[in-house]
């Protein structure tokens, strides 16, 4: 669990080997204690450029909130120790604005799926030895 955490919470700037379901581009802009502050740009549906302050409780968890055109967010991400290794539990509170809130109906398993397959890629990328 340790590794996973210390992965998945291992922040870069403009990281090379970041998932390409959604995320584009990241500048962290501040790290300091357990928050740290970044920008991101990607394509979720449409593109998005997102304000991100990332809260670490670690060893198993963290919170993000950010705001970007098409609204803002809070995710909390828990980590479970099982037989089989490790379970990542997320949960969106997701808001849209302006004209993305006409969407409201169609996204929820949109964004399902998209966070699904990124995280589903960060996972095999761990299982293979490789950064995510």
């Amino acid at each position: 669990m340790a590794e996973v955490y210390a992965r998945c919470t291992d922040f870069r700037d403009s990281d090379p080997e970041l998932s390409r379901a959604r995320l584009r581009t990241r500048t962290v802009e501040r790290r300091e204690g357990p928050t740290v502050e970044m920008t991101e740009t990607g394509v979720m549906g449409f593109p998005f450029r997102a304000r991100f302050r990332v809260r670490l409780h670690p060893p198993e968890a963290w919170e993000a909130e950010g705001r970007s055109n098409m609204g803002h967010t809070r995710n909390t991400y828990r980590l479970h120790a099982e037989a089989e290794g490790t379970r990542l539990e997320l949960t969106m509170d997701l808001h849209l604005i302006g004209p993305y809130r006409l969407l409201t109906p169609f996204v929820r398993g949109f964004v399902e799926r998209r966070v699904a397959r990124e995280w589903g890629d960060y996972a095999r990328a761990m299982e293979a030895g490789h950064r995510a």
